[in-house]
């Protein structure tokens, strides 16, 4: 009836680590996830995707739930009701997420509530550091979906360094629990920072990710102005990459904020990040 992945009820305060939740069913709550009866999990690095329900396709927070979402990416799940994230009679926490696809992506029933923050969701949800847009997402083959970001993404280097845990699973081994979350879901260092995109979220270089993945650009480029090759140059190549990119309203081109807001600001941070030039 309720949690087809999983179901977290009674006071229950699991931790809950980069695990996928694909393409569960439950006739009643939570698709994804049901955290019911004052249970208090949390989150990290989660995947929801693809999952359905009558109410929460994704995840449905119940009657005294407090849970914590950390750095997870939810999207492609439905329901009658809900097809994202259902409160009712419960408080989630949602950080450094991407929440997108479902309409709504969030929605609090009598008595529920969502704290977000530094997150990618739908629909414009009011907190700090939220903005709405395609999160862009790697084009995925195979069974089961992780959605990393791909190039471009809206949601690199924009979360809140301050929001990720710490290690205490010790993942990567090094003995260190009181450093931050040290690995994304694909086993990459949770922290990289990918020169072509501007360091949005709060913190000290490299920002944080957002969702389950980091992005590794591989070779280095320029900055947010190098769009076209050959990379680690900019010349006209780059110029004719953005207007185009500009134009027809791609992610590579929405450089400044209001993120998901086409406009003079994002020609003005190309021009600047052009005249700046390659390190």
């Amino acid at each position: 009836e309720g949690g087809g992945g999983i179901a977290l009820l009674n006071g229950g305060a699991a931790l809950i680590s980069r695990t996928v939740f694909f393409d569960n069913f439950a006739n009643s709550l939570g698709g994804g996830a049901m955290v019911i009866y004052d249970a208090a999990p949390t989150f990290v690095g989660c995947v929801f995707g693809a999952n359905s329900a009558d109410f929460g396709g994704g995840v449905a927070n119940e009657i005294g739930a407090a849970p914590v979402y950390l750095n997870v990416t939810m999207t492609g799940n439905s329901a009658a009701i809900a097809p994202g994230v259902c409160n009712f009679q419960a408080g989630a926490e949602i950080r450094n997420s991407i929440i997108w696809g479902h309409t709504p992506d969030i929605l609090n029933l009598t008595g529920g509530s969502a704290t977000v923050t530094y997150s990618c969701v739908g629909q414009s949800y009011p907190g700090a550091g939220n903005f709405n847009a395609d999160p862009v997402f790697e084009p995925e083959t195979g069974p089961v979906r992780v959605y990393p970001l791909g190039a471009g993404s809206p949601a690199i280097d924009r979360g809140e360094n301050a929001r990720v845990p710490m290690d205490e699973l010790d993942l990567d081994g090094d003995g260190d629990r009181l450093e931050a979350w040290s690995l994304d879901l694909s086993g990459r260092a949770r922290f990289i920072d990918d020169p072509d995109s501007f360091d949005i979220g709060p913190g000290t270089a490299p920002i944080v990710d957002l969702g389950v993945s980091e992005f590794d650009p591989g070779p280095a480029g320029c900055n947010g102005a190098d769009l076209s090759e050959p990379y680690g140059a900019l010349d006209f190549s780059d110029v004719v990459a953005f207007l185009g990119a500009f134009a027809g309203m791609e992610a590579i081109a929405d450089l400044a904020a209001p993120i998901g807001s086409f406009d003079f600001s994002d020609v003005v941070a190309f021009l600047g990040a052009f005249g700046a030039g390659c390190p």
